[in-house]
């Protein structure tokens, strides 16, 4: 699975359609295994994110605010879209991570 980060530099961009770059993981087993650094700044705005997150296949979108219609949007393309991310892109890609893994447990007991 792709999981999406907006970014400004080292933390969660403000704003998604203003964002500067896309952190990119790959994660298997609840572990990121790969990293890759998007720069968005060139232009584009709403419909550059959109043609990157399709372009690199990515699942989940993780950012900070985002518009009701720009979320449904995405969500129309079968993207998961986290918003009300704050904080550096590491915490909150652990902090998802361990989501992920508590969701499994939680699974695995029913």
């Amino acid at each position: 699975m792709k999981v999406a980060i907006t970014t400004d530099g080292r933390s969660v961009s403000k704003q998604f359609a203003s964002t500067k770059g896309l952190e990119i993981f790959d994660v298997q087993k609840g572990k990121a295994t790969s990293r890759m650094l998007v720069d968005a700044s060139a232009g584009g705005g709403y419909e550059g994110l959109v043609y990157i997150l399709q372009n690199e296949e990515v699942e989940v979108v993780l950012c900070g605010e985002i518009k009701a219609n720009e979320r449904k949007e995405l969500e129309d393309y079968g993207l998961q879209v986290f918003p009300g991310a704050r904080g550096s892109t590491t915490s909150i890609l652990n902090a998802y991570l361990r989501s992920l893994r508590q969701s499994n447990v939680n699974s695995h007991n029913k």
